[in-house]
């Protein structure tokens, strides 16, 4: 009995899950890309989730983001950890 072996091919791009991970995980030094792409957030609320941070200087918890990125509710917070950001 003859087995038919395929050989396996490795992509030479990433896939698509592997190219929405986040460079890093700081919610700190995040790009807006990052945010968009990560975390499906569109390009405004990203922006101002950036110039808000650079306002503040960084970010010290979950619940300030809440309070000064009033766009960010409950499940954006929810998909920015399941996606691995963190705060630093």
């Amino acid at each position: 009995m003859e087995i038919n072996r395929r050989k396996s091919r490795i992509p030479s791009e990433p896939t698509p899950s592997a190219r929405m991970l986040p460079k890093h995980n700081d919610l700190n030094t995040a790009s807006r890309e990052e945010l968009e792409v990560t975390c499906q957030i569109d390009g405004q609320r990203a922006e101002y989730f950036v110039e808000k941070r650079r306002e503040l200087g960084g970010y010290s918890s979950w619940e300030q983001i809440k309070e000064k990125v009033s766009s960010f509710d409950g499940g954006t917070i929810k998909r920015l950890k399941k996606a691995g950001f963190s705060l630093r």
